[in-house]
């Protein structure tokens, strides 16, 4: 499969813009970008309609809206969303936030690319007419750990700060005036997002396969009081069959967890709502 390059995607000029193109280029290169806990940035466009459309129902009817997406990955999901919410009218601000959202695009010898998240570790390289994404972690093959010796070689070449920062999301998210980016570490609580927003949708990132129980209990908590009373929480956990299960849980005044809606088993972090028993 080719893999387009990060200087091709990322930087791409406005007349070259393609829509079907574009789109087709940047689902290839987020398919191949390995971030440094294992995981990689992508996700499918369309994934979470259905689920969108069940929340429709239950958003707060204060505008504009003040939306918190978390986990957004490539964020064409996040695109998806709030399309679909211009479309019917509903005013909002949003903030998209991802554990990687910058990183920087560097030259070595002058021939070769390597894209760098902010800590310097290496998820693509790419000459003019080829590109390679980074290896799995505990590779075995004879040309993967070719490779991964290579990544590991070439970052330790790169300076701190070198090269020219770059949105690792897709353009359209980029675009979108009225999505402001964040780069955050959702473990860790953000102390200007308490009681800020009246929806907050988690997709597919507090989920058990991510993080063991201890740690997506914080992360829970972290998330619920992101929100304002009577504001909701989206929380999904779709399956490699393009199975949902989610929950849709609003908080009231108390603090306390009402559920609204579920899919499925529901979300992973359903244990760890508020909920009155």
């Amino acid at each position: 499969m080719f893999v387009p390059p990060a200087r091709r995607v990322l930087l791409h000029r406005e007349e070259d813009d393609n829509d079907g193109l574009t789109e087709r280029r940047e689902d290839r290169f987020f398919r191949t970008l390995r971030l440094r806990n294992g995981t990689y940035k992508t996700t499918g466009r369309g994934r979470l309609t259905a689920i969108d459309a069940l929340a429709f129902a239950h958003l707060p009817a204060e505008r504009p809206l003040r939306l918190l997406d978390v986990g957004i990955s490539s964020g064409v999901t996040t695109v998806d969303w709030t399309t679909t919410l211009g479309l019917q009218g509903i005013a909002y601000t949003a903030v998209a936030a991802d554990l990687v959202m910058y990183g920087r695009l560097c030259r070595l010898f002058g021939v070769l690319d390597v894209l760098v998240d902010r800590t310097g570790f290496a998820m693509q390289l790419a000459l003019a007419s080829m590109a390679f994404g980074r290896p799995h972690a505990g590779v075995t093959s004879s040309r993967g750990r070719l490779l991964d010796w290579l990544f590991r070689s070439v970052e330790s070449r790169i300076p701190p700060e070198a090269g020219q920062e770059v949105a690792i999301v897709s353009r359209a998210l980029s675009r979108n005036r009225a999505v402001e980016r964040v780069e955050w570490d959702l473990t860790q609580q953000h102390p200007a997002w308490l009681a800020s927003f009246s929806v907050v949708r988690a997709a597919n990132v507090l989920n058990r396969a991510y993080f063991e129980e201890p740690v997506l209990r914080r992360m829970a908590e972290f998330v619920w009081s992101y929100l304002e009373v009577g504001g909701i929480l989206i929380a999904v956990r779709t399956t490699d069959e393009g199975v949902h299960h989610a929950t849709i849980a609003q908080r009231r005044a108390n603090g306390s967890a009402n559920i609204v809606a579920t899919l499925g088993d529901g979300a992973d972090i359903l244990p760890f709502l508020p909920v009155e028993r």
